[in-house]
Order: C-alpha cells, then structure tokens, then sequence
C-alpha cells in the first residue's frame, strides 16, 4: 500500500474535528480568557461533535448503503 493510498482511506474529518476539540480544549484549560470568549469556544465544539457525530455522519452512512445496493443490482 502507498501512502497516496494510506491517505485517502484515512478519515480527514475525524482528524480535524479531533485536532479542533484537542485543541479547543487546551485553550480553555490554559488560556485566560473572558467568559464570553470560553462560551463561544465551548459552542464551536459542541457544533463540530454534532456535525462529527450528527445527521450528517448518518448522511454519509446512507450514501453508502445505497451506493453498495446500487452496485449489487448492476
């Protein structure tokens, strides 16, 4: 296996939303901020887990499905 192959199965959203909730949450832990500015950094990640983990992951799931059903018929 290449790595061009290696890259392309790897899940790039997993990794940036992983790099986005790491990273939201060592500011938090480390950084003085306002509370207006840990409010807005603690609804930016709950969006990314929404988005990771929400309809649009099911979404996704479903293209699949239907992609490989598609394919068995043909």
């Amino acid at each position: 296996m290449s790595i061009k192959d290696a890259f392309l199965k790897t899940n790039i959203q997993g990794i940036i939303a992983l790099v986005i909730i790491v990273g939201g949450l060592c500011f938090l832990s480390f950084a003085k901020s306002t509370e207006a500015i840990q409010v807005s950094i603690s609804n930016f990640i709950m969006v990314v887990l929404g988005y990771y983990f929400g309809s649009s992951r099911s979404g996704v799931e479903k293209d699949k499905t239907i992609s490989e059903f598609l394919d068995k018929q043909n």
